[in-house]
């Protein structure tokens, strides 16, 4: 996991003027890094990683939720990764979820955080 964060912000840091480059998005993760100290030998900008408010443990296994697009397109959003990801199909679509959190809610007020934090941009 901190692994595909690092490419990712690697690639980030890389195609910060490329237009067609997106940025990625995450929930349950804080990332906090230095840019002017990002290399392609090591990951260790990155000064803070957290996985749901608790800091990442290297011996565990992360499950990750995403969409069929966002699988499609692992290199584009998370660079060249040491290992294949595997994934699996659940048949759930991005509309069917979105439209049932609504039924269940009534209302959806969202919550603006920071997640992925360039300590050398503050």
């Amino acid at each position: 996991l901190k692994n595909m964060i690092a490419n990712s912000i690697r690639e980030l840091t890389k195609s910060k003027d490329n237009p067609e480059y997106d940025n990625i998005i995450v929930s349950g993760l804080y990332v906090e890094f230095f840019s002017k100290n990002v290399t392609t030998e090591s990951d260790d900008f990155i000064t803070k990683f957290l996985v749901n408010g608790k800091d990442l443990n290297e011996n565990s296994n992360y499950s990750i939720s995403t969409n069929n697009y966002v699988v499609s397109q692992l290199k584009k959003y998370f660079g060249e990764l040491p290992e294949e990801i595997k994934s699996e199909d659940t048949n759930i679509l991005d509309r069917d979820l979105i439209i049932e959190a609504l039924q269940k809610e009534k209302e959806i007020n969202p919550v603006f955080e920071k997640r992925i934090v360039d300590k050398d941009k503050e």
